[in-house]
């Protein structure tokens, strides 16, 4: 028996485990078996040198999946079809290759090979697996390296059907060294669609598209207010969109909907399980606590005690706590911003019907609300309220929001005076926000949501708010916070474009598409969720996302696309050009303008190099540079961010965090052969022979290493790039 990879060991297990049906449905179908495995041979050019074969079936939602696997020495194949040899799944892996996984923490590579032909061989897998009408459409290509896949580059896309764009994502990876696709997956093999996408063909008469163009650009809103600019101080008045359900008209009739009414009518008959999960986390019991946070709240001196600020928070009668809500938890922290202490409450009860606008008795579980109430721990004063509801796919709102206005009006007065003053009540917002969970439920709290946005010259800056959420059952007050920055300068307001312009404008950034869209049938699977149908519908799409329009110019505002290559204007004439140039290709390098590439390097411009290089990003906060690079390896002790970093310690830090530290700290084994040896201090000695075996370094032209010389940028972008593009 050829031995298994892990990767086939543990789908085996998982079909002797989750697929019951799997020998059911081999009696059902073994005439198929031999027609699935010819046609997932020649779509995928499969030949007759693998020396084990097996198959396996299982029937899920109707469906007859055949699970198909060949293997020899080199490489298994894993492939999921379905009865007629359509491919949803395929994996290789490598028997007796490279290890995708290495010792160290920290081992990226760069991809080997070019990107441009992996992309091709990419299409070609998608156009020999491609079914009937269907076509496979790339629009991302993973370009970022990851701290251990060596030489993969990753596509996503979507399916189209009858060339129309659908919700049908997939993913594929390319071996850049080979040129072959190491995986491929398409989304419905997780979900379950009762079309077959095969025969699913476009109504004749469809709806005009400039028709459906208008319909939907009725539906776009914008508001005059402040908003913060890119440098974070100042704020600028700008238009901006409204937020709204996503918005759809049918290609057949020309209705105008929403995507919340596409579904929410077929949320009933939905069993408990999600409800269950949500309600065992919000009804999980809280420990009390430790003795060692006990002791640690002794040591806070001149704070409330918790019976004193329990007091204090029921005592506050808009949050109707009562005797029903008993205090679970209660954690003291230290605020560092503004230097004060602050206490967390959290409370508990029993939900009922008058407080969920829902029937409670025909549930199979408890359902239970949180409270979590945070003060000042001193003086006990209010800071921030959040109440946490069981999902209920039913809520019902006996106050509407004008009823309960002058509830939250009264306690944003009150607990958050000097604010209120400077705000009002923002208008747009008239209905409880709904949440979306994997478009299979769709749930809302049983409360309204009151906003009051600082008014600067006239026109609201939603930056600075009070928050303010209260039940519309029990009138209670759910929610409440501060979002406030007094730093922020407020440009004038100085001769703006009218609301009609700005819209224009807004709408010009659109255009309309005639795509497929996830439509529930109204019948649901136990393990595969709802079942859906693609229908054919006009939407408002665009390449670029505009986020507002500048209320002065009229212009309309896009975020900057990021990206991977830095266009650095101070390389032109440096030695290492073509390695910065590599590197920053894949996202690794140092964030500005500038790579300075002569300029010493300092401690911190070592872990903003080497943490760009296992995929994380080109970050420049200190804080999360030295946090992630302790996560990988890279760095130990006291932190000096302008410390200078000499060559044999960059060397060092590399390979200890590669996994070779050991190997280097073998003393008396290694030679370097460098004319200036006997520089190279005793504790680096055994790296810079690795690093130099590796192929890192080289002698300069008089074969000198200069290990205690500080690095400059280039040199650490140098060695960088000949670890990342090590053979070995």
């Amino acid at each position: 028996m050829m031995k298994r990879s892990i990767a086939t060991l543990l789908l085996a297990l998982l079909l002797l485990c989750g697929c019951c049906a799997a020998a059911a449905a081999a009696d059902t179908a073994p005439q198929q078996s031999e027609q699935v495995t010819l046609a997932v041979k020649k779509a995928l050019s499969i030949g007759d040198d693998y020396s084990d074969f097996y198959i396996e079936t299982a029937e899920e939602a109707e469906r007859l999946f055949y699970y198909l696997n060949w293997s020899n020495e080199q490489e298994t194949l894993q492939v999921t079809a379905d009865g007629t040899g359509k491919i949803y799944n395929f994996y290789r892996t490598d028997n007796g290759g490279v290890n995708s996984y290495e010792y160290g923490r920290f081992t990226p590579r760069l991809p080997k090979g070019d990107r441009a032909a992996a992309q091709q061989a990419a299409e070609a897998f998608l156009a020999a697996i491609a079914g009937t009408r269907e076509s496979f459409v790339i629009y991302e290509q993973g370009d970022n390296i990851s701290s251990r896949e060596m030489r993969r580059i990753s596509f996503f896309g979507s399916l189209s059907v009858n060339e129309l764009p659908t919700p049908i994502g997939f993913s594929l990876s390319v071996d850049a060294a080979e040129m072959r696709v190491n995986s491929f997956s398409r989304d419905d093999l997780y979900m379950f669609y009762s079309d077959d996408l095969s025969k699913l063909t476009l109504p004749t008469k469809l709806f005009d598209a400039d028709k459906a163009a208008a319909l939907l650009k009725t539906q776009l809103q914008l508001r005059l207010q402040y908003a913060l600019g890119d440098d974070g101080k100042t704020a600028t008045l700008q238009y901006l969109p409204l937020p709204y359900d996503e918005q759809m008209v049918d290609a057949v009739s020309g209705q105008l909907f929403s995507a919340e009414e596409l579904f929410k009518n077929s949320l009933s008959g939905r069993g408990d399980a999600v409800e269950q999960a949500a309600a065992a986390e919000d009804s999980a019991s809280f420990n009390s606590l430790s003795g060692v946070e006990k002791a640690g709240v002794e040591q806070i001196e001149g704070t409330l005690s918790k019976e004193q600020l329990d007091t204090a928070i029921r005592a506050i009668s808009e949050l109707k706590l009562g005797r029903s809500f008993t205090l679970q938890e209660i954690r003291y922290a230290q605020d560092q911003d503004n230097d004060r202490i602050t206490a967390t409450l959290i409370y508990s009860a029993k939900a009922d019907a008058a407080t969920l606008g829902a029937s409670v008795s025909a549930l199979k579980w408890d359902p239970y609300i949180s409270k979590t109430v945070t003060v000042n721990a001193v003086d006990g004063q209010l800071l921030s309220l959040y109440t946490s509801y069981p999902y209920l796919d039913t809520l019902r709102r006996s106050k509407t929001r004008n009823d309960l206005q002058s509830v939250a009006d009264s306690f944003a007065a009150t607990y958050a005076a000097e604010r209120y003053t400077q705000t009002a009540l923002a208008d747009y917002r008239q209905e409880p926000v709904r949440i979306f969970y994997d478009y299979d439920s769709l749930y809302a709290q049983p409360s309204h949501r009151y906003d009051y946005e600082q008014q600067v010259n006239g026109y609201p800056y939603a930056g600075n708010a009070i928050h303010i959420a209260v039940n519309a059952n029990n009138g209670a007050v759910d929610s409440f916070y501060i979002d406030w920055n007094e730093d922020i300068e407020f440009a004038a307001a100085a001769q703006i474009v009218d609301e009609q312009a700005a819209l224009d404008a807004y709408a010009a950034t659109f255009a309309c598409q005639l795509s497929y869209t996830n439509a529930p049938t109204g019948k649901f699977n136990d393990y595969y969720g709802y079942i859906y149908t693609l229908k054919p519908v006009y939407t408002l799409t665009s390449d670029d996302y505009c986020y507002a329009i500048d209320a002065v110019s009229g212009q309309p505002l896009f975020y900057a696309e990021s990206a991977a290559l830095a266009a650095y204007d101070d390389i032109a004439s440096s030695y290492a050009r073509t390695q910065i140039e590599t590197l920053a290709a894949y996202g690794v390098g140092f964030t500005g303008s500038s790579f300075r590439p002569a300029a010493q390097l300092t401690e911190l411009d070592m872990l903003t190099l080497l943490i760009s290089a296992t995929g994380s990003g080109l970050i420049d906060d200190a804080e999360t540079l030295y946090m992630l690079a302790a996560d990988y390896g890279l760095f130990s002790g006291a932190q000096q961010p302008q410390r200078a970093i000499s060559r044999q310690e960059y060397i060092k830090t590399i390979i200890a965090a590669s996994g070779y530290g050991q190997a280097a700290g073998l003393n008396g084994i290694y030679r370097t052969g460098f004319a200036d040896d006997w520089r190279i201090g005793r504790d680096y000695y055994g790296y810079v022979a690795i690093a130099k075996g590796m192929g890192m370094i080289g002698g300069d032209q008089y074969n000198r290493c200069r290990p205690a010389d500080t690095a400059t940028r280039a040199e650490a972008a140098v060695i960088l790039y000949n670890y990342m593009n090590r053979s070995i």
